[in-house]
């Protein structure tokens, strides 16, 4: 199984649009917690979603299971950010995940959030990670039209070496 992902960045909705159509992608999964963007109004839910359909793409939002941002505090460290680890086994995420999966099963799905670089998203950090983990192959759609692949040794944390004193 191959899944995309993909950032709109401040990129035009027919620069995305293009992306999307180089890459024969048929279903754009959107993960953001607020499919909102002050900057970009194009990529809005409903104007992204007419978008969509005036070129053959459909359009499933999936930012309540899968966004980087959950509404419980209990996934959340001190400090404000997100605890992905315990955040991967809540079971709203880990249904999420079975429908981004099913999703693909027949169709070619780009995983949709607003942050052009993929490594700097949580559809990397938090979506991917899982994805890679059971053996899905996750590729990302950069603005220039070309791949980035997630090798699958990807997460895995570095062997610590001995000490040989």
């Amino acid at each position: 199984m191959i899944l995309y992902t993909v950032g709109h960045g401040n990129a035009t909705i027919d620069q995305f649009l293009d992306l999307l159509r180089q890459h024969h992608i048929d279903v754009l999964v959107d993960v953001r917690t607020q499919p909102y963007s002050r900057y970009a109004s194009q990529f809005n839910r409903d104007p992204l979603r007419a978008s969509l359909q005036q070129v053959g793409i459909q359009y499933l939002y999936l930012g309540d299971a899968l966004g980087g941002r959950p509404a419980d505090v209990q996934y959340f460290w001190a400090d404000g950010k997100v605890n992905y680890d315990r955040l991967t086994k809540a079971p709203f995420y880990l249904e999420g995940l079975e429908r981004l999966k099913k999703q693909a099963e027949g169709h070619r799905v780009a995983v949709l959030c607003s942050e052009a670089d993929y490594r700097k998203c949580h559809r990397y950090w938090l979506i991917t990670r899982s994805l890679v983990g059971e053996g899905v192959e996750v590729r990302h759609i950069l603005h220039s039209g070309e791949l980035a692949e997630t090798r699958p040794d990807e997460f895995t944390p570095p062997v610590e070496q001995l000490r040989l004193f």
